[in-house]
C-alpha cells in the first residue's frame, strides 16, 4: 500500500513538472504595418522573435519602400503600388540633409533659434512624408479586394509604426487590438497625447534639454511644445481627418483614434 501510494505521488509530481515545462503558447495572425528607414530595424527584431513563437505574419507596405524585403519564407507580404516611385531617392537625400544639420548641431552648439529653424525643416519633411501616407491609405480604402482580404483573414492583431497613421486606422477599421512597437505618434512624443505631461519637467524630444529646467529652459520648451501643438492640429491631423470622415465616419478624427 505504501509502495503504491508513494509511486502516485512520484508520478503526480512529474506530471506536474513536466506540463509546466510545456510553454503553452497560441499562434496569432498577425498584420504588421511598418515604417521603412531606420524603423524597419526595430519592428524587423520584433518580428523576428514572433515568427520563432509561431505567429503567423503579414507585412503591408508600399512598393516604394528602401529597406523592406520581401521573405516568403518567414512571413506574407502585402504591397500596395505607390503613387510614385521617383519619390523614393529624393527622400533618403532629405533624410540626409536632416542627419547632417543635427550633427553640427550636437557639435556646435544650439540656440532656439537654431532649433526652430531645424524643427521647421523636419516639419516640412514630415508633413511631405505624411502626404505620401495619406496616399497610400486612400489606396488601401479604394482597393475592396484587399480589404475583403483583410477581413476574411481575421487577424488578432496589428502591430504597427504609430509614426503614421497607417495602423491605428487600419485597426480601427478592421476592429482589432493595437500595439505599437514605438512610444512616437503622427508628430510627437505618445505621452504628450495620452498621459499628464507638464511642460516643466518633461523636456520634448529633440530639445536636447533635461527634466531639470532653469526658467528660460522651460520657456524654450513651452515654445517648442506651442509649436508642435500648431503643426499638430493644423498640418498634420487634417491630412487623416480627410480619410477618416471618407472612409471611417463622419465622426471620427485621427486624435480620437490615437486615444482609443
Amino acid at each position: 500500500g505504501l509502495g503504491w501510494k508513494s509511486t502516485s505521488k512520484v508520478t503526480f509530481v512529474l506530471g506536474i513538472v513536466f506540463a509546466l515545462s510545456c510553454p503553452i503558447t497560441q499562434a496569432a495572425r498577425i498584420l504588421v504595418v511598418p515604417v521603412d528607414g531606420s524603423h524597419w530595424i526595430n519592428m524587423k527584431i520584433l518580428m523576428e522573435e514572433l515568427i520563432l513563437r509561431g505567429h503567423s505574419i503579414t507585412v503591408l507596405c508600399s512598393s516604394a519602400h528602401w529597406y523592406i524585403k520581401e521573405r516568403p519564407d518567414l512571413y506574407q507580404t502585402v504591397i500596395v503600388q505607390a503613387q510614385d516611385n521617383s519619390v523614393v531617392p529624393a527622400r533618403k537625400e532629405v533624410m540626409e540633409k536632416v542627419l547632417l544639420m543635427s550633427l553640427d548641431r550636437l557639435q556646435n552648439g544650439h540656440t532656439l533659434w537654431g532649433n526652430i529653424m531645424l524643427q521647421n525643416l523636419r516639419i516640412t519633411i514630415m508633413y511631405n512624408f505624411h502626404r505620401i501616407s495619406q496616399h497610400f491609405l486612400m489606396a488601401i480604402f479604394e482597393n475592396k479586394t484587399l480589404l475583403n482580404q483583410f477581413e476574411n483573414a481575421n487577424f488578432d492583431l496589428i502591430l504597427t509604426d504609430p509614426i503614421f497613421g497607417t495602423g491605428p486606422m487600419l485597426a480601427y477599421y478592421l476592429k482589432v487590438p493595437l500595439v505599437y512597437n514605438i512610444r512616437w505618434q503622427i508628430i510627437g512624443e505618445a505621452h504628450f497625447l495620452t498621459a499628464p505631461s507638464p511642460l516643466s519637467y518633461v523636456p520634448l524630444p529633440g530639445s536636447l534639454l533635461t527634466d531639470t529646467m532653469d526658467f528660460l529652459q522651460r520657456t524654450e520648451n513651452v515654445i517648442y511644445s506651442l509649436f508642435q501643438h500648431l503643426i499638430s492640429e493644423f498640418l498634420m491631423y487634417p491630412l487623416y481627418n480627410e480619410i477618416c470622415h471618407q472612409y471611417l465616419g463622419p465622426d471620427t478624427d485621427i486624435k480620437s483614434i490615437l486615444l482609443r
